[in-house]
């Protein structure tokens, strides 16, 4: 069983131009490309990312938990009811939904002009649950969610 990946580093902080109607790229080549702007803690989804990645491994474990009951943001493709999630393909070629710890952190990288869902960490895993998710692409550190990992969390309680 995959285990979910914490990331420290990325390699591009701002993304490019669309290059379909749903999906954009992130990220660098991975030799030596720009290092993402380091977040400073906004709220218990950020602090728990961070003591997790960098200084309390031990807050891994809680990660999942603290995930499931905030509020995240997801990047739309449009503002219509069934608006398609926008797909960022990340550094490492995976095709992922851009969700981010908060409205403003997707702002902070896509654009203030980007549709955004607000969601629960649990309802956006559980629309998503069939698809890769990427958490804080373009910032460090940010966390890819592979389906395996999503429905690991979604038969956790909060």
């Amino acid at each position: 069983m995959r285990r979910r990946t914490f990331i420290s580093v990325m390699l591009a902080s701002a993304a490019a131009p669309a290059t379909a109607a749903a999906q954009i790229t992130l990220g660098g080549d991975g030799l030596g490309g720009p290092t993402p702007p380091h977040i400073s803690p906004e709220n218990e989804l950020e602090r728990t990312l961070i003591d997790a990645t960098y200084f309390d491994p031990s807050q891994r474990q809680a990660f999942p938990h603290v995930l499931l009951r905030s509020e995240v943001a997801i990047a739309m493709v449009s503002d219509a009811p069934d608006s398609e999630p926008m797909i960022v393909t990340t550094s490492a070629g995976q095709h992922c939904v851009a969700m981010f710890t908060s409205p403003a952190r997707l702002s902070s990288v896509l654009g203030p002009a980007v549709q955004q869902l607000v969601l629960t960490g649990r309802q956006a895993l559980q629309r998503y649950h069939d698809k890769s998710i990427a958490l804080n692409e373009g910032l460090a550190p940010y966390i890819v969610l592979e389906a395996d990992d999503i429905t690991r969390y979604l038969a956790m309680t909060d």
